[in-house]
């Protein structure tokens, strides 16, 4: 997943948000626990919170150092 992400974030010019994310790592079936792995395996990789976009539930704009 990790690496799948950190590709996908590159070609997005380094910016996505947390529901682009969850959609890239988990395309088919995605689970409720999915997002804390998600967010554990960003920060991990060392990829920072920019700030809360808009819409639904404000999803967190993820950048890429």
């Amino acid at each position: 997943m990790t690496t799948a992400v950190g590709r996908r974030l590159i070609a997005h010019n380094g910016l996505a948000t947390t529901t682009q994310l969850l959609r890239w790592a988990y395309p088919h079936e995605r689970k409720d626990w999915h997002c804390d792995e998600l967010r554990h395996a960003l920060r991990a990789l060392g990829i920072k919170e920019l700030g809360r976009g808009r819409g639904r539930e404000a999803p967190i704009i993820w950048v890429l150092n």
